[in-house]
């Protein structure tokens, strides 16, 4: 049975707050439209010193998919209370939080189907998110959708450890419908991995660019699990 309360400050470790007067932030809704979408990428594109807006497109999906749907699969897998949040009331900050106008979201009382929950999650918010960075940027929705899928992952494994029902949730999720994401096909359905003990971490099938930043903040070339990186040092072994 989940817990009851109307808060978000359980979210607080995935640096997810409530909307207050002095945030400094975006609509998400604003970004469906094509000129505000470009504003949005161009500030954060001088923020986090990336090249262009394709690159910071990637990463800020990437950063996003921390945000909004591993707080959701945290709370369905922690049985906690599940709130829906609408695109209208979620708005990212110049810092990259989230910022939740809680007057916008629903409560549910009992624990909603997987279905409903995924459905509100992708088909109504991260696909419309990522339809919009690559009409503005021409960036690859397969990188977009990878992003999302690396932060699944990483979360899923995680959460093996202390959660039961982590393996039926993201196995259903991995199988599921590409109705639940506004599409003809499951486009996380390539980038989930079960995971195995042969089978901790698995590299990226396509870039996110995160080597393209002139400064990053983790002072890492590649991402861990970068093609690139994987491709180059099985270049040096090889010759």
């Amino acid at each position: 049975m989940m817990q009851s309360y109307k808060t978000i400050h359980h979210w607080s470790p995935f640096h997810v707050y409530p909307l207050s007067e002095d945030s400094s932030v975006t609509s998400v809704l604003s970004l469906m439209n094509p000129r505000l979408c470009n504003h949005f990428l161009h500030e954060q594109m001088l923020s986090i010193q990336a090249p262009n807006k394709k690159v910071t497109a990637s990463l800020i999906m990437k950063r996003y998919a921390q945000l909004y749907v591993i707080p959701q699969l945290h709370s369905l897998i922690a049985r906690e209370p599940m709130m829906r949040m609408p695109m209208e009331a979620c708005h990212i900050g110049f810092n990259r939080k989230l910022y939740v106008d809680l007057t916008q979201c629903e409560w549910f009382a009992e624990e909603p189907e997987w279905n409903t929950v995924f459905s509100w999650v992708f088909a109504n918010h991260i696909t419309p998110m990522i339809e919009a960075f690559y009409q503005t940027t021409n960036v690859s929705r397969r990188i977009l959708w990878e992003n999302v899928a690396v932060r699944i992952n990483s979360y899923y494994r995680k959460s093996l450890q202390k959660e039961n029902c982590a393996e039926k949730i993201f196995s259903f999720l991995r199988e599921a419908d590409g109705r639940l994401f506004g599409l003809n096909e499951n486009p996380l359905k390539p980038f989930l991995h079960q995971a195995t003990p042969a089978c901790e971490t698995v590299t990226r099938k396509t870039c996110c660019y995160f080597y393209r930043l002139e400064k990053n903040r983790e002072e890492l070339e590649h991402c861990q699990i970068c093609p690139l990186k994987n491709k180059m040092e099985l270049m040096v072994k090889n010759r």
